[in-house]
């Protein structure tokens, strides 16, 4: 269980590290023992059932990526090490759709998963752990998602216009995160039709967003 004794002593650690100038010994030690920290306290999320090749390169990418941001965080928004658990799984979602549409094929996604029903690069990747709390990601896409309703709407699969981007992109959102198999059940389609139109026309949307704010690579 996450106690909030570590996330006090990550927090107190970054206050320390933003007293000293960037890349100054100072806050590199300091940056050091936070990293440190956090890989002792095993709350890092371990990505269960996703290929570790591509496990290993999304912690290297979000480690980078906090190596230079920690002291950037705003520390009333949420614990640190829920932080860095959405980035990475916001990372290792990107890598997966970029695997799966380099094979060009759709049925091959299975592969990256033990579990053989899985049919989309992201359906089993659970919540970042201690993530009861959406944090500041979530709430802003979800803000994103609200101040664009109309347009994403307007991107449906042909002649259903209620299986659209904005409630695709809602239902796959961490917290929310239906399985195909619910979703397709509940808009009566294949889970492959459901799957296929999302990683074509929703996700990227999603992707370009997250760009945009900063939280992912171009």
């Amino acid at each position: 269980m996450y106690t909030d004794d570590l996330n006090e002593q990550l927090s107190q650690l970054i206050k320390e590290a933003r007293m000293h100038l960037p890349r100054s010994l100072e806050r590199q030690k300091l940056l050091n023992e936070i990293v440190g920290k956090m890989q002792q306290s095993n709350k890092i999320w371990r990505g269960w059932g996703v290929v570790e090749e591509l496990y290993e390169e999304a912690l290297q990418v979000t480690w980078l990526w906090f190596s230079k941001n920690f002291c950037n965080y705003d520390l009333e928004r949420g614990r640190v090490m829920t932080w860095f658990n959405t980035y990475l799984k916001f990372r290792i979602r990107d890598l997966c759709v970029a695997a799966a549409e380099a094979k060009k094929k759709h049925d091959s996604t299975q592969q990256l998963y033990d579990d053989d029903e899985v049919s989309d690069p992201i359906e089993k990747i659970p919540d970042p752990v201690g993530n009861s709390d959406p944090l500041g990601i979530l709430e802003e896409t979800w803000k994103w998602l609200e101040q664009h309703k109309s347009e994403l709407s307007r991107i449906h699969l042909r002649d259903r216009k209620e299986i659209n981007a904005y409630s695709l992109i809602l239902c796959r959102l961490p917290t929310e995160e239906k399985t195909w198999g619910e979703l397709a059940k509940e808009f009566g389609v294949s889970t492959s039709t459901l799957s296929s139109f999302y990683q074509r026309k929703c996700f990227p949307l999603l992707l370009d967003f997250g760009k945009s704010q900063g939280w992912l690579e171009e």
